[in-house]
């Protein structure tokens, strides 16, 4: 089984993502950490936040996107492709505020099939999403702050070897 820590629209809440990194931390090992954009801090505070998080025993690979919120100057890409997830999966990495959504999820999903993924992990809606279109998966951990129709958390993300794939929203 295969371990991966999601969140998303963190709006300087810097405290409650120290706090989201120790909770997953407890629960098992995190190989992987996926952030969907809405930092409103320096992608720096993250990365010092997860290297001198004393709960990993080995620090895991991190991804993270520039949201709506973030400064167009923060140093982040709007979308990323992570391949090689373990499974043999591919994530598409995106905030989703320019995929419309708030309203739909289909140009999501059509954007990441497009790009050969069968994950797409969002955020930009505060609340949380596990469901299929047109064969991907798509996965919005909620927010972090401020979450619509749920407690304000993250999600844990696993996988196995045979591709099976489970989303776990946690509260903080």
């Amino acid at each position: 089984m295969h371990r991966f820590l999601v969140c998303s629209d963190i709006h300087r809440y810097y405290d409650s993502f120290v706090k989201a990194l120790g909770m997953a931390a407890a629960e098992g090992e995190i190989e992987k950490i996926f952030i969907a954009g809405d930092l409103e801090m320096p992608p720096d505070n993250i990365v010092d936040a997860i290297y001198n998080c004393n709960a990993f025993a080995k620090t895991p690979d991190f991804y993270m996107v520039k949201g709506n919120c973030d400064d167009s100057s923060c140093g982040l890409f709007g979308d990323i492709v992570i391949n090689g997830i373990p499974g043999g999966h591919k994530i598409f990495l995106t905030h989703g505020h320019r995929y419309q959504v708030k309203s739909d999820h289909s140009v999501l999903a059509a954007v990441a099939k497009a790009k050969g993924c069968d994950i797409a992990i969002f955020g930009h809606t505060h609340m949380f999403c596990n469901e299929y279109h047109f064969g991907v998966h798509l996965l919005n951990p909620g927010a972090l702050h401020f979450g619509y129709m749920c407690p304000d958390g993250f999600a844990i993300l696993t996988t196995d070897d045979d591709g099976r794939v489970d989303f776990v929203h946690m509260t903080i």
